[in-house]
């Protein structure tokens, strides 16, 4: 009997939380049982180099930004050549035409997954994501979120049955890593008795960076020994790096790019921030707490699941620097609070956010909707 052939449908394989979260999931998942691939509707990315598995399929749509007509009809024919038993498709690019394409093909298994909340996506409810979520949903086996809060969004928006959705939550890795801090810091261009608050992520609106960047004014008034670190990309770095021109920042603003090193990076700071408008479930805000660092994070979607306010971490409204700026400022009065909060999210990131935990969460998923489908597998497992 042939192993499961499982198939990820995503827009790309660009930088961000859902194509790290598919590559490890590849990477992690029972090769006994299970044979992933993954079909990218536009393109590969940076994320391609986090795939550690030999011989897996990786297969280019190589569609433009604009929605392809009958996308689905080439999907369908490659869903058939490939023989795929359950087909993941990832986020709203993928799903009229993932969820269409396997229907006509005669993929056994149909799953869709909510990662996040984009500033244009249904919760600015707009009527033509809402009505295509409801009129795809009775050819859906199962529907994963990531977080409890974009489980509840659904239902309020779509009025999808919540028995129709299960909530995985991502998982991080924990490294074992010795970092020089001295050298570290050195090859940043920083001063050993600087304090660094760094957040990482996309350079993205809907990560509200240029908070972040506001509330370094007013946090440098009384900690000027304080650098603000951004790692990451994208098509807003050049208007954060104008404003942080504008606001005299330079020196104490560093924008370091899209790295390899994040793990390092993350055990050379001493807070980390993470201040969007709208969040599934963060991995970066995982990551942080995996190293033992203290989150200031703001209270929007799964990020409540993560921080628990004045336990792991403290938990703000979006919007307004002046807040941000006093979390941070009262975090760096109180040396022990800092610790006694990255030891508290280490703990809760390592007890209930493994990346075993949502492996397993995946894989017992899929072998209960194959096994409906496909009772004569029974023997084998």
């Amino acid at each position: 009997m042939h192993n499961i052939r499982v198939m990820h449908l995503l827009h790309s394989l660009e930088t961000g939380g859902l194509e790290k979260g598919t590559a490890t999931l590849v990477n992690n998942m029972n090769p006994e049982i299970f044979e992933s691939s993954i079909c990218c509707l536009s393109g590969l990315g940076a994320s391609l180099n986090l795939i550690k598995k030999e011989g897996l399929k990786i297969f280019d749509m190589k569609t433009t930004d604009a929605h392809e007509l009958f996308l689905f009809l080439k999907l369908a024919r490659l869903f058939r050549e490939q023989r795929v038993d359950i087909l993941h498709a990832k986020g709203w690019p993928a799903l009229f035409d993932g969820v269409l394409g396997a229907r006509i093909a005669g993929v056994p298994v149909v799953i869709y997954s909510e990662h996040g909340k984009n500033t244009d996506d249904f919760f600015e409810i707009k009527k033509r994501r809402v009505w295509t979520r409801r009129l795809l949903a009775p050819f859906m086996d199962k529907i994963v979120t990531v977080s409890e809060e974009l489980k509840r969004g659904l239902v309020e928006i779509t009025g999808l049955n919540e028995k129709r959705i299960v909530c995985i939550h991502n998982g991080v890795e924990f490294f074992d890593i010795c970092v020089e801090s001295a050298k570290k810091r050195k090859e940043l261009g920083v001063e050993q008795g600087d304090i660094l608050v760094g957040t990482v992520g996309r350079l993205d609106p809907v990560k509200n960076f240029d908070i972040f960047i506001r509330s370094a004014e007013m946090v440098l008034k009384e900690f000027p020994q304080v650098k603000f670190l951004l790692v990451g990309d994208g098509p807003i770095r050049k208007d954060l790096e104008l404003l942080v021109s504008e606001l005299g920042l330079s020196r104490h603003v560093i924008f370091l790019g899209e790295r390899n090193d994040v793990a390092e990076l993350l055990n050379v700071m001493d807070i980390f921030v993470l201040p969007s408008k709208s969040e599934g479930l963060s991995n970066t805000i995982l990551e942080a707490m995996s190293v033992g660092l203290p989150v200031i994070a703001t209270n929007v979607g799964g990020n409540p699941e993560l921080v628990i306010d004045g336990e792991t971490g403290v938990l703000i409204q979006p919007w307004d620097a002046s807040v941000l700026a006093a979390a941070i400022i009262n975090l760096l009065r109180d040396n022990e609070k800092r610790k006694k909060m990255g030891d508290a999210g280490f703990i809760k990131a390592k007890g209930e956010f493994s990346i075993e935990k949502m492996v397993k969460s995946y894989e017992e998923l899929y072998l209960s909707l194959y096994k409906k489908k496909k009772c004569g597998l029974r023997g084998k497992f």
